[in-house]
């Protein structure tokens, strides 16, 4: 008889790395791609969702027996009187960011919440940007490129016109997966709610970087439904647009949401941050061609909520909204590109302080952000 035994996991052993993507070939440096952590390196940390439901198969797959078991820890921590004060801290990562990506972030951020006593969960969504569709519109606009020349007049402007048909329509469908999401019909609706619910006595917490905002917008009006509420919410860089600022997030500041800390690049680290394509950063892009509308003002831009270059300025935010600029706030964030905040030590640690509300006992280290 023959006897399969598995040997101890050694990714490593051979030292070999596998490109996930075309922009992987493009860079050739040993960061460019990590290897993505075991399931149960992070297990009971990450909810896997995509248009609604949870992801059953791969190597992190989710059904409801392990939400219930998030659910029972949950209720467990609340339940230790010799905690002091409990957080339970909800992370939206960016479109861009796949399963693999997040799953690195949150087995290298976890010894640190843990020591904080904060307790993270990491919303694993499946956007559409992550696979072969954004490659496709990569090589298009490469070729673009490569054919009028590094240096020709209006080139982002042509690229843009070449992304927005196919950019648009996965933009909509982003939004779509963002409200579904968080709809109580559905699975991973009933996940988040079942896990809230099981947080009561616990400081509930929300953070987003670039598009992972949409998530929050749609997690306010489930909180206002269910009646449950934020202690604090941190956007990094949101992608999201002033209007469904105004609609979705405004009215629910200093209510559904004691506060939120907003952590954006200032306009010329903005225009400096070039994407492998494009002569500017994602959300100038996003701006310009993937929203609905051609020059749709986002929150995340400075030029939107300053009026820089005569740009209309939104509303002045409320005082329960702070916002500090990398590039200027330096004290508390100074990362260097949209993708950035969440791999700068300045802006990570302020994070744990606007959880904490005070300095937090383990901060984050710069090999802590590195791994990734």
């Amino acid at each position: 008889a023959w006897v399969l035994r598995l040997a101890i996991s050694s990714p490593r052993a051979f030292n070999v790395k596998f490109a996930r993507n075309h922009a992987a070939y493009r860079n050739k440096s040993a960061e460019a791609v990590a290897f993505a952590p075991r399931r149960q390196d992070i297990m009971g940390h990450f909810l896997h969702i995509d248009d609604g439901k949870l992801v059953s198969r791969g190597r992190y797959a989710q059904k409801a027996d392990a939400v219930e078991a998030i659910a029972d820890r949950l209720k467990n921590i609340a339940r230790d009187k010799q905690r002091a004060c409990g957080h339970v801290l909800i992370l939206a990562h960016g479109a861009l960011q796949d399963r693999a990506a997040i799953a690195a972030r949150a087995k290298a951020w976890r010894p640190v919440f843990e020591k904080n006593d904060i307790y993270p969960i990491h919303l694993m969504w499946e956007t559409g940007f992550n696979n072969e569709v954004v490659n496709v519109i990569k090589d298009l606009l490469f070729k673009t490129k490569k054919r009028m020349g590094k240096k020709a007049e209006h080139l982002d402007e042509r690229l843009e016109e070449l992304a927005r048909p196919l950019g648009r329509k996965l933009w909509r469908d982003l939004k779509t997966t963002a409200q579904l999401a968080m709809a109580p019909e559905t699975d991973s609706g009933r996940a988040l709610r079942q896990i809230i619910t099981a947080a009561d006595g616990l400081n509930l917490h929300f953070a987003s970087q670039s598009a992972g905002a949409l998530l929050f917008g749609e997690c306010l009006s489930m909180l206002d439904e269910t009646g449950d509420r934020l202690h604090s919410a941190t956007l990094m860089a949101p992608a999201c647009s002033t209007a469904f600022y105004d609609t979705r997030i405004r009215p629910h500041v200093g209510k559904t949401v004691r506060q939120i800390t907003q952590y954006s690049l200032i306009d010329k680290r903005e225009r400096e941050d070039k994407l492998d394509v494009y002569g500017k950063s994602l959300l100038y892009l996003v701006s310009n061609a993937i929203e609905a509308e051609a020059g749709t003002p986002l929150l995340g831009m400075e030029r939107f909520l300053h009026g820089l270059d005569d740009v209309a300025a939104i509303d002045a935010l409320p005082k329960a909204h702070r916002l500090y600029y990398a590039g200027r706030d330096r004290t508390v964030t100074d990362a260097k590109s949209h993708r950035g905040f969440d791999k700068d030590r300045k802006t990570m640690n302020h994070l744990l302080e606007t959880v904490l509300g005070h300095d937090p006992i383990c901060a984050f280290q710069e090999a802590d952000l590195t791994s990734y």
